[in-house]
């Protein structure tokens, strides 16, 4: 930048060095020789012009709108014309702005007034390539008549003197000079005097502009000040050494540093011994310009030991070299506590879930050993017996038996409910079969109360869904009906029927029972609950039957719903999707196993099976239930078994699994595998183990079937016949 000065006004540009000095700009300035006033430029003009030295020397620059107003005033003032201005480009550059314009006449100050360049290509042209544009007669320009008509000439405009301001080489903005009404004859004198005036509005728009970015770059920094100051995750600065060279408050209270504690502390002096290299490998990946997460184990300034979160990331200097790592480090010392007090509440509770399936486990064993000798020999007496006394008791043994079976059953169902331990097997359902199931259990209950069940099927029904759980759902919503009704009748009506969300089959039980108080409607369905409870309760069972069943209707996508009139009886509407949606099941649909039903005789009967039991009432039922068919050794023990498989040869083994005395049957198991006479021998497992996963453990170790107590004889001679039908064909023995 030049800027000129006469001899006489030498020492005022010391005042404007300063304040050049002060934002870092550099000026030359130029002595105006004394024979100018002579040779090439009137003294009057020069006199004017060295008038503005003490005037500029003076404005304050940080203040930028009142040092370009005084700035106008003084260039309008001391050249004598009528009006100058300083105007901006906007950054579409199509646009004049006018940041101030200050006319003489009426001494006053303009701003914001725009000028459209679209508008006036030709005069866009013009001030486009950046040089000074000078007119002393607009009106004889043709280069410029598109503005001169529609803003020169309106505004009676004669003579123009346009300076461009540059930013970076860049045109920001033009300096106005304008004489209205008269032409003005520019002289060389005015040249310097105007071009020295833009050359300190542009000084003036430099310095405004290093204000902004200081006042916008001291912002940032007190933004960031406060955010590093106030952040909850302390944030650390080290260098390639991993030294502290700045920290923020929240990590020197992770350290418990006193402030500014933490600076020149080297990161190792406060990492535990065995997680030191843990540190010093994640900072030589650091330097590998990998960021990384990890947890150390440090010792505060107290020596109070906290487990931290880091996550940090290389640093490098304006030469791309490392310089050191950025960190946020977060206290997870009562993370970590509160993740190992889960842990251990959840193996506290996988515990409990393991005692509460071994006391299941327990307790349906305890109950289905004795049951199967109770139920099995009191079918025994009731088929084979004609004094009415003896079968009239035999039968309250077994109802008696068949209660108790149902109360463990339902207990375990809940439990497999609960666990989410089942198998969903989706089959087409033989709905004749599920009816004949139904006729066969409740129509001699419903005979002996004196009332009627019936089942009334409207059409031809195809239904696809989980066997099993159908056929809970309909026997607890059945059994219910009869339990509750007196006189009357049960009636299970079954009917296809479509609805606006698809096809289903609809089973509508109705009774004509006692009914459900309006009171009680709501907690029918919650388990171990029943509508009339306490000591004087009026009906047996534990309240589980409908909670299953309505927890089984859930995984078979249907819905029900019903209505009930105390003393009227009780209407319930099960509805189940009748086809199935395979994107829901995992498990494809298969056809249902075969049912084998025991003959009288088998056409190849077995020459021998030996029972490995511990318990007298098993052995001697299972003895009743097949002889005349069977040839059946007992053996209630491993070594009793072991001692008759050498003496004899077995064409099938009946297997009790808990044998006593710690002994098990899958301990046979693994012994017929290393003998080469029984390694083929089908197994079938006779046991009160009947949890799925029971079942499954069974089979897995090698039975062929399993068969769980108590059964009645139909069921194990069903089990027997399907064994043969799978080895009748091979030359096993």
């Amino acid at each position: 930048m030049k800027i000129y000065v006469s001899p006489k006004e030498a020492a005022k540009k010391e005042s404007l060095i300063r304040i050049l000095g002060k934002y870092g700009i550099e000026a030359d300035f130029i002595e105006i020789p004394v024979e100018f006033s002579t040779n090439k430029i009137e003294e009057s003009i020069i006199n004017n012009y060295l008038k503005t030295i003490p005037v500029i020397s003076k404005l304050d620059f940080e203040n930028f709108e009142l040092s370009l107003s005084k700035i106008l005033e003084l260039l309008v003032n001391t050249s004598g014309i009528s009006r100058a201005g300083y105007w901006e480009l906007n950054k579409e550059k199509d646009e004049l702005i006018c940041i101030d314009l200050f006319s003489k006449s009426i001494s006053t100050h303009t701003y914001g007034v725009k000028i459209n360049l679209s508008n006036n290509p030709k005069f866009n042209k013009i001030i486009s390539k950046g040089k000074i544009v000078k007119y002393s007669d607009i009106t004889r320009e043709e280069v410029i008549s598109d503005f001169s008509e529609n803003y020169f000439l309106k505004n009676n405009i004669r003579s123009i003197f346009y300076i461009p301001i540059t930013n970076n080489k860049e045109i920001i903005g033009f300096l106005l000079n304008e004489n209205i009404g008269e032409i003005k004859n520019w002289e060389y004198g005015d040249d310097i005097f105007f071009t020295t005036i833009a050359s300190y509005l542009t000084l003036l728009k430099e310095i405004n502009e290093k204000i902004k970015f200081d006042e916008i770059k001291q912002r940032n920094l007190d933004l960031f000040k406060t955010i590093f100051d106030n952040i909850a995750e302390g944030v650390v600065i080290g260098d390639i050494n991993e030294t502290f060279i700045l920290a923020n408050p929240a990590a020197e209270k992770i350290f418990g540093s006193p402030p500014g504690g933490l600076i020149g502390r080297n990161f190792k002096d406060f990492v535990e011994p065995e997680h030191l290299k843990i540190l010093l490998h994640n900072t030589e990946e650091r330097k590998k310009g990998k960021v990384n997460n990890y947890e150390l184990e440090i010792k505060k300034f107290g020596g109070e030991k906290r487990i931290i979160s880091i996550s940090a990331s290389p640093r490098y200097d304006k030469n791309g070299n490392y310089a050191g790592s950025f960190g946020l480090i977060s206290d997870i010392t009562g993370k970590k506590i509160l993740e190992s007090e889960l842990e251990n509440s959840k193996s506290k509770a996988e515990e409990m879930n393991r005692l509460k399936t071994n006391i299941l486990s327990n307790i349906s064993h305890e109950f289905r050993t004795p049951l199967n000798s109770i139920l099995g020999l009191s079918e025994y007496i009731m088929e084979n017996f004609t004094q009415e006394d003896i079968i009239s008791f035999a039968k309250q043994i077994h109802n008696s038996g068949n209660r108790l079976l149902q109360t463990i059953n339902q207990i375990l169902d809940l439990s497999r409910i609960e666990a989410n331990k089942f198998d969903i097997n989706i089959e087409k359902i033989q709905i004749d079969e599920i009816i004949e199931n139904l006729k066969s259990i409740y129509l001699p209950i419903a005979e002996e109360k004196n009332i009627n069940f019936i089942i009334d099927v409207k059409n031809p029904i195809e239904l696809y869904c989980e066997k099993s759980m159908l056929r809970s759902v309909l026997n607890n919503f059945v059994n219910n009906a009869i339990k509750y009704t007196h006189k009357g009748e049960v009636r299970l009506e079954i009917k296809n029927v479509d609805t606006e969300t698809g096809k289903f089959v609809h089973f509508q039980i109705s009774d004509t029972g006692i009914g459900i108080e309006e009171n009680s409607k709501k907690q029918i369905f919650e388990a171990f609950r029943q509508a009339s409870e306490g000591w004087g309760r009026k009906f047996e069972g534990l309240g589980l039957g409908l909670t299953i069943a309505r927890k089984y209707l859930t995984y078979l996508k249907g819905h029900l719903d019903f209505e009930s009139k105390l003393n009227k009886g009780t209407t319930f509407n099960i509805y189940i999707p009748s086809e199935c949606n395979k994107e829901e099941f995992v498990i494809p649909l298969k056809e249902p196993a075969k049912e084998i039903i025991a003959p009288t005789q088998p056409k190849e009967p077995l020459r021998k099976i030996l029972y490995v039991e511990d318990d007298y009432n098993c052995q001697l039922l299972v003895k009743i239930l097949l002889r005349d068919k069977f040839s059946v050794d007992i053996a209630k023990n491993l070594n009793d078994a072991l001692s008759l498989i050498a003496i004899n040869l077995y064409d099938m083994i009946l297997l009790d699994i808990n044998l006593g005395g710690g002994e098990t049957g899958l301990d046979l198991l693994k012994s017929l595998k290393n003998n080469t006479r029984y390694e083929n021998i089908p197994v079938i497992a006779l046991t009160a183990y009947a949890l799925k996963e029971e079942r499954d453990a069974i089979l897995k170790a090698g039975c062929i079937e399993h068969v769980s107590k108590p059964f009645e004889k139909e069921t194990l001679l069903n089990a027997i016949f399907r064994v043969i039908d799978k080895i009748k064909n091979l030359n096993l023995y």
